[in-house]
């Protein structure tokens, strides 16, 4: 029986007046009652505690999975000086290099503010764009950088 299948039942027991038709009936349905929101209750507290046992394996595996790309990133960083650019492959795996560019802001004080996009940030993609066009920012370069990619 549902809780308000219970209720119902609960209902049913006591007569316009107020009084209980039946009490042995009656007391049976509110143990079934007490039961059944003891065991609803119980059931929330699983329920809860299975919520926080998930919380703390997800945070454990967060902090596994930082770990592992901090790892990749040393190994990369290896990789890339032991092969010093050279192209690697073998059947298993093939290593290549790209280049990209990156804006490095020397001394953020010599940027002049109109190259700032909000307060106190500066809008590295639109120098970026300007230096490639042959713009001269002072306190920004361009640099030329190196990307491993393993596939």
């Amino acid at each position: 029986m549902t809780l308000y299948e219970i209720d119902a039942a609960i209902m049913a027991c006591v007569n316009e007046d107020g009084e209980v038709i039946d009490p042995v009936k009656m007391a049976q349905l509110q143990m079934d009652r007490s039961e059944k929101v003891e065991n609803v209750a119980c059931w929330i507290k699983n329920l809860i505690a299975e919520a926080e046992m998930i919380e703390a394996e997800r945070k454990k595996l967060d902090e596994r999975k930082h770990a592992c790309l901090k790892k990749a990133e040393g190994l990369k960083g290896w990789l890339s000086y032991a092969l010093e650019g050279q192209k690697f492959s073998t059947g298993k795996v093939a290593i290549s290099y790209r280049k990209s560019q990156a804006v490095n802001i020397i001394d953020p004080e010599k940027v002049p503010a109109s190259w700032y996009k909000a307060k106190y940030e500066i809008d590295k993609a639109t120098i970026k764009d300007a230096l490639k066009n042959g713009e001269v920012i002072p306190g920004a370069v361009l640099e030329e950088r190196t990307n491993i990619q393993i596939k």
